[in-house]
């Protein structure tokens, strides 16, 4: 797991919006920077989903093994049987890597919602921002103009003196906006992503149609040709039986031959 201090984190953000203005006014941001952080910042999520993805198929790969096991007693009607499951299952992981492809596209595309939380994280973090540095100026106020000359509180020299402490620098708040919409942003990606990885991927390409793999319909599909090789006996045991249903004429033949 990365992890950065909220310093250096401040300090990415800064790099990226210098190199990404354009002819902005001071305080004002490029578009492209937010786009610029949420790319950077999500470009890990391909490699988590299709691990996710190679994590899920090999244990939904045993686990049909398993049932399997448990349901088919004869070796060779059960390796027939895992080809054709096996050749249907192959077909499901294209189709969920295919569907994951698409999800990690999309995310590579601009920034964009319709979801609510956006615009509700956006102004829970103005107003965060803005009541830690009202706290910080009033308590230096407090402490070093009123407590000091031991007055009165007035009003209005409170917000005098707020005024000569709250000094914005424009490029920091540019930064600070954006990393504000950075994190807003993330937060509801995060969740829609996860969600769509799970319904989009797994759950509709390998899970809800698991038991078809080999049902009574498919079985109702194969050729005469397909259920006599499933069915027939290996070579070996063809011959096995045949030479024990010989061996056992002959001792019937010769039974006879003693009693006559």
């Amino acid at each position: 797991m990365l992890r950065v201090t909220k310093q250096e984190f401040e300090a990415w953000v800064k790099r990226v919006y210098l190199k990404t203005r354009g002819r902005e006014l001071p305080g004002n941001y490029n578009h492209v920077l937010l786009s610029e952080l949420y790319h950077e910042q999500s470009r890990r999520w391909a490699m988590i989903a299709n691990n996710h993805l190679t994590s899920v198929l090999a244990t939904t790969t045993n686990f049909v093994e398993m049932v399997l096991n448990c349901i088919v007693v004869e070796d060779s009607v059960k390796s027939r049987i895992q080809e054709i499951i096996q050749s249907k299952f192959e077909i499901k992981k294209l189709a969920a890597a295919k569907e994951l492809k698409t999800l990690i596209e999309d995310e590579k595309r601009q920034p964009i919602t319709y979801n609510h939380y956006y615009t509700d994280n956006i102004q829970n973090a103005r107003h965060d921002a803005m009541k830690g540095n009202i706290q910080k100026a009033m308590h230096s106020v407090v402490e070093h103009d009123l407590c000091r000359f031991n007055v009165l509180i007035d009003p209005i020299k409170i917000l005098a003196s707020l005024q000569n402490r709250v000094i914005v620098n424009m490029d920091d708040q540019a930064c600070s906006e954006a990393l504000a919409r950075l994190n807003a942003y993330y937060k509801v990606a995060m969740k829609t992503f996860v969600d769509n990885v799970c319904r989009q991927v797994i759950e509709r390409h390998i899970v809800s149609d698991l038991p078809d793999l080999f049902s009574p319909m498919i079985v109702m599909e194969l050729s005469d040709q397909d259920l006599v090789r499933i069915a027939e006996e290996p070579p070996q045991q063809k011959e096995k039986r045949a030479a024990l249903s010989e061996l056992a004429q002959n001792l019937r033949d010769s039974l006879l031959h003693l009693h006559n």
